[in-house]
């Protein structure tokens, strides 16, 4: 997956067939900050 600033991560395509959606919230375990998209509740 690739986000809109550039950053990638790796998802299996197992994980991908399992949950067709996925939500990013954190990043290197820290909460999204306003301009990244966060805050989700």
């Amino acid at each position: 997956m690739v986000a809109e600033d550039g950053m990638t991560v790796e998802v299996a395509a197992a994980d991908l067939m399992e949950w067709p959606i996925m939500l990013t919230y954190q990043v290197d375990g820290q909460d999204l900050i306003k301009d990244l998209g966060g805050r989700v509740n």
